[in-house]
């Protein structure tokens, strides 16, 4: 019995007592004592009655603040209170969940919760209710809501990512409990959607991350590969440049020869593009305008994509310094219009724009590791068939290809993914099918232009010598034909295996050498390091670098300056070795002591 039955029954009581005692009122042979009783003790009734009535007054108030309390408790509540008939419908809600539902509170009344949950999700609301029906007291779902102001109740058909307009979608949790007669289901919602947009967005990171990390172990392999490629051509060409060199050969059949320099030149640019992929390729970084750079290889770039696609060039304002090797500018642009040629059928454009823009936090989202900063942007996008999105995320593996074999290597978004990663870029692809596709490179832009040295020219006849070389290789039959190649040309040559070896060579005391010629990477120590030990030994000695392959993104000397080593690439012909050779020594210029890397 709760606290107001007992007073209002304690009340009866005190009446009846108070009426009885009015029955009992003494007459006129009553004594004054007896009369006096009596009106003292209806005097103590009447004083309890209102001490019961103020109690109950105040027990009211109370009740109703509590009443007020638990109302406001339970419509402004941060979570969403919904009671629903066994069939679903809407009984009582409170305003925290009419407004998940973005209709008003009075409208809820009588409706389906169904209507109000996106039409792809009807299917678990309805095996919720079933569960609970089942005999389980409890039942947790996360479903989409479906939010239209103004909208007529009833589920709208859609795509999630195209939604009428007005229309948006809410995440929520169901925490759902059924009454002991099965008549009623009482759930909670809570809003989850913020919670769920940073689950979606963290796998999407993860996936970029693990994606990442696919293409370096890719990239690695590859540039090992071409590695031992390299060398191997070196050798053949080696080989065949010294054979073109006799009067029999050439009697015999020089076009064979020929034919076969050929094939190795063409297998050298094959290596050059894993190289890239890799952002192992050799590389002789210039301060360039990306403005003029690019503008100067339109008429190139029209010739390549044909009279039936329209090149359209935005040109950025003001200047967009870079520092980077301009043949791989030519690449990326190469393989993009390629790409773009072959994606757009009939007629079509390819739009090229160039612009300066300063990435925040807000931009880098998607690429955690792109720095904050001032960046030249390359944008090149096209209106061809597009990029279907099951396999945008394999576009820049290696040897992966929707072309067929005998057209495609595989290796042209690869080689630009290499060559963007190893001049510390970023790139972007966005596509839809049968709209086109966009990509967006990004080059970190430098402040003022730097000079640099002009390569020597190799054309001409072979140049020689007397000097002595020391000619550092770890790779055996490239040292031995390229040493054979450069006593042919009339130097004194001495060999070494590897760099310990060529430091005891150096040491010995009847050694003059006149210059350092070693190979760029090496299992015991590098040859920017192998340079350094010499320089301390003799510091006006000059060094000329070789390398098919290299870990050290730029080639530069140890001062700060910015200026190239001399550098040559493997394969290299026995010509432009010779012209380089001849040139530094001519030139008496020493190299810098640098910092082993």
């Amino acid at each position: 019995m709760s606290r107001q039955q007992d007073d209002s029954h304690e009340f009866e009581i005190l009446r009846k007592l108070a009426e009885e005692r009015l029955g009992e009122f003494p007459g006129s042979g009553t004594s004054p004592d007896n009369l006096q009783r009596a009106i003292h003790e209806l005097a103590v009734h009447r004083v309890e009655l209102e001490m019961q009535n103020e109690e109950l007054v105040k027990s009211r108030t109370e009740l109703e603040k509590s009443l007020d309390r638990y109302k406001e408790l339970y419509d402004f509540a941060p979570i969403g209170y919904i009671t629903l008939a066994s069939d679903g419908t809407i009984q009582q809600a409170n305003l925290a969940a009419a407004g998940m539902l973005g209709v008003e509170r009075s409208r809820l009344s009588g409706e389906l919760i169904g209507n109000f949950v996106w039409v792809d999700d009807i299917p678990l609301i309805d095996d919720m209710l079933r569960v609970l029906m089942s005999g389980n007291r409890a039942c947790i779902s996360e479903v989409r809501l479906l939010r239209d102001d103004g909208r007529n109740p009833g589920p709208i058909q859609g795509d999630a990512n195209n939604l009428p307009p007005r229309a948006s979608l809410m995440t929520v949790r169901i925490d759902a409990v059924v009454s002991y007669d099965l008549h009623e289901f009482r759930i909670t919602m809570i809003d989850i959607s913020e919670q769920k947009t940073v689950e979606i967005e963290n796998e999407r990171l993860k996936a970029s991350m693990s994606q990442v990390r696919r293409m370096e172990s890719i990239g690695r392999l590859a540039g090992g590969v071409a590695h031992d490629f390299n060398n191997m051509l070196q050798v053949m060409l080696c080989n065949i440049e010294m054979m073109a060199m006799h009067e029999e050969a050439r009697l015999y059949d020089p076009n064979r020869l020929s034919e076969m320099g050929q094939c190795i030149q063409r297998s050298a640019n094959l290596v050059r593009q894993l190289l890239a992929f890799a952002r192992s390729q050799p590389i002789r970084p210039e301060v360039i305008d990306l403005n003029n750079m690019v503008a100067n290889l339109t008429n190139m770039l029209g010739r390549l994509l044909g009279e039936n696609i329209r090149l359209s060039l935005t040109r950025s304002p003001e200047p967009l310094l870079v520092k980077m090797d301009p043949s791989q500018i030519d690449q990326i642009l190469v393989n993009l219009a390629v790409n773009a040629r072959d994606a757009i059928k009939g007629c079509g454009i390819l739009n090229i724009s160039l612009s300066s823009v300063s990435v925040d936090a807000s931009t880098t989202m998607g690429t955690p590791e792109m720095a904050q900063g001032e960046y030249a942007l390359l944008s090149i996008s096209d209106n061809g068939c597009g990029i279907d999105p099951a396999i945008i995320d394999n576009i820049f593996e290696p040897f992966f290809s929707t072309k067929s074999m005998a057209v495609s290597s595989g290796l042209g978004l690869a080689s630009v993914y290499g060559i963007v990663k190893q001049n510390n870029g970023f790139i972007r692809v966005s596509s839809k099918m049968g709209q086109g596709t966009r990509f967006e490179i990004y080059f970190a832009l430098i402040p003022s232009e730097q000079s640099v040295e002009v390569p020597p020219d190799d054309s001409g006849e072979v140049p020689g010598g007397s000097e002595r070389i020391l000619f550092v290789e770890d790779h055996d039959r490239v040292r031995v034909r390229t040493a054979e190649f450069l006593e042919r040309c009339g130097y004194t040559v001495y060999q070494a295996g590897s760099p310990e070896e060529a430091i005891r060579l150096f040491d010995a005391s009847f050694m003059q050498i006149d210059l350092l010629i070693t190979d760029m990477v090496m299992p015991s120590m590098s040859g920017k390091e192998l340079s350094l030990r010499i320089a301390e030994r003799n510091p006006e000695l000059p060094c000329l670098f070789i390398s098919g392959y290299t870990t050290i993104e730029r080639v530069e000397d140890g001062e700060g300056s910015g200026n190239p080593l001399p550098l040559l690439c493997k394969p290299y012909s026995l010509s432009s070795l010779a012209c380089t050779v001849r040139n530094i020594l001519d030139t008496g210029k020493a190299m810098p002591a640098v910092e082993a890397g």
